[in-house]
């Protein structure tokens, strides 16, 4: 099962099953620094005195605890031993590698598997086309996107029609556009580029964006930021301005890579011929 379906079914249980009131959310998303670590250490402390229910236990809920160190990990241990907080760790990760062991061992283990065509089957007689159709919005631009993105469109509409209509008439565009999702060449270069695209702005003071493209709405920003106007693209040839779109060190970067499928070998060209044009060269090796 995909990351966002695991999450969907894990709020889910969460929502049903527990008070609302007595449960807490942290989102935890590549602590590593120490004051990240002070953060979240400072945040567990909260928890733990927390006025409101001095005698009730808590929920704490880490998305996607793999990201965390191992030195964070057992920051948990006297929270878990002290069962006044239950931890729920949501992972994509085997949490035999990822998961400290002595925080594992005081956790109980829950595989969430893929859903069989009589599971989606009995979900839609039950009446629950709202989450299928959720589904069918998503998918296709995470799975699918440049590779055929003409597809991408015919299946969120399918999936739309599928909405308006209701059950049972709701089964034929259900099937239109997962017939077409099956059939369609597939990319994920989204997630690729997604990946570069978050590990290299962790520490963004350290790459500034090009003067012309920093905020300047205010009075003094100039003076304060540095900025300046940029060029007016429409007022250049092709509609294009030829100047620096990239933050300080990543110049000349290159972030997309076309998967093996015509379209996107056609787009990666006009991606190619782009920067060319902009910057006056090839992107580095």
């Amino acid at each position: 099962m995909d990351k966002s379906a695991q999450k969907e079914s894990l709020e889910w249980i969460r929502k049903e099953s527990l008070d609302p009131n007595c449960v807490r959310s942290l989102a935890c998303h590549g602590i590593e620094e120490k004051t990240e670590v002070f953060k979240f250490y400072k945040c567990l402390t909260f928890l733990w005195h927390f006025n409101t229910y001095p005698h009730q236990s808590f929920i704490l809920l880490i998305d996607e605890i793999h990201r965390m160190t191992k030195n964070i990990q057992d920051y948990l241990l006297p929270y878990l031993e002290s069962e006044q907080v239950m931890l729920i760790g949501v992972t994509t990760e085997n949490p035999i590698m990822s998961i400290v062991p002595a925080v594992r061992s005081r956790c109980q283990i829950f595989e969430f598997k893929a859903l069989s065509d009589q599971n989606i089957l009995t979900v839609l007689k039950n009446g629950d086309l709202p989450s299928v159709v959720r589904r069918l919005r998503e998918i296709p631009y995470t799975y699918i996107g440049l590779a055929n993105p003409e597809q991408v469109t015919q299946i969120v509409v399918a999936a739309n029609q599928a909405e308006k209509i209701g059950m049972p008439k709701a089964t034929y565009p259900l099937m239109f556009a997962t017939m077409l999702m099956c059939l369609s060449p597939k990319s994920g270069s989204f997630d690729q580029v997604w990946e570069q695209l978050d590990q290299d702005t962790q520490y963004p003071g350290q790459h500034p964006m090009p003067r012309g493209l920093r905020d300047m709405h205010y009075k003094h920003s100039e003076e304060i930021t540095g900025g300046v106007l940029i060029e007016n693209p429409f007022e250049q040839p092709f509609q294009i301005a030829k100047q620096n779109y990239m933050p300080k060190g990543f110049e000349g970067k290159r972030y997309y890579f076309a998967k093996d499928n015509l379209n996107e070998k056609k787009l990666e060209q006009q991606y190619l011929k782009l920067h060319k044009y902009i910057y006056g060269q090839d992107y580095k090796k």
